[in-house]
């Protein structure tokens, strides 16, 4: 008999220990992933406006949160290249009366990659620029600062935001396209749709894609870099 009431209790003892092992497993499958989430919400809560004064308001609704989406997002290891941000002209003899063509890309070697781009497009592509300067060090997170400057680059190159005349600082905010030209259309040299190829309207002042570089792609890139600088010091 007292057998018997020792192997009950032994079973009882086991069952019970199993009993805290569910109950406890249930305990961190539902309550660590919701502290985790208001822990989440809260650094968010306090990183966001932070965030938020690096994100120009003349963007549209869509690119501002897209651009938080990424500025939230921390870049993982195989994402950080260094290089250089270049802007090459598509139409260097101004044949097109409506619009530029230029295009926005990264490359560690700048100039094997603007011939690159010649011999495999068009021969009379024109280099305009590159940021940092090839004499300066390398972008650490090119991969980012690319990814950033292309969003801003899309938005505006269909708003004209840039036409405004205190560019880069428009006191009004860009709320709806305003007609401005496709930033994706077939290249008339290779007839393949290049997805870093933005289009700018012609005015007075930016009727040179070299003020273009100068005057609306550099100071894009500049604030995105100086973001980078001080967001990610420890890369």
């Amino acid at each position: 008999m007292q057998h018997f009431i020792s192997q009950r209790m032994k079973f009882a003892r086991v069952w019970l220990n199993k009993a805290k092992r569910k109950a406890i497993r249930r305990f961190m499958r539902s309550t660590i992933p919701l502290a985790i989430s208001r822990i989440s919400r809260l650094l968010q809560e306090f990183e966001d406006p932070y965030l938020h004064q690096w994100i120009p308001k003349y963007l549209q609704p869509k690119t501002r949160e897209a651009l938080m989406n990424e500025l939230r997002t921390r870049p993982g290891p195989w994402e950080v290249k260094r290089g250089y941000l270049y802007m090459l002209d598509y139409d260097p003899y101004h044949l097109d009366s409506v619009k530029i063509s230029i295009k926005v890309g990264r490359s560690k070697d700048v100039r094997g990659r603007v011939k690159q781009w010649q011999s495999r497009c068009y021969r009379g592509l024109v280099h305009l620029g590159t940021y940092p300067t090839t004499e300066g060090a390398p972008s650490q997170q090119m991969t980012l600062l690319e990814k950033l400057v292309h969003l801003e680059l899309q938005d505006i190159s269909r708003t004209k935001v840039y036409l405004d005349p205190l560019w880069p600082n428009p006191l009004s905010p860009s709320l709806e396209e305003r007609g401005g030209v496709s930033a994706r259309e077939l290249c008339t040299y290779c007839r393949i749709v290049h997805k870093e190829v933005f289009q700018f309207a012609h005015s007075t002042d930016l009727n040179i894609p070299k003020i273009t570089w100068e005057h609306v792609v550099l100071p894009i890139a500049e604030r995105w870099a100086s973001f980078i600088d001080a967001h990610y010091q420890d890369y």
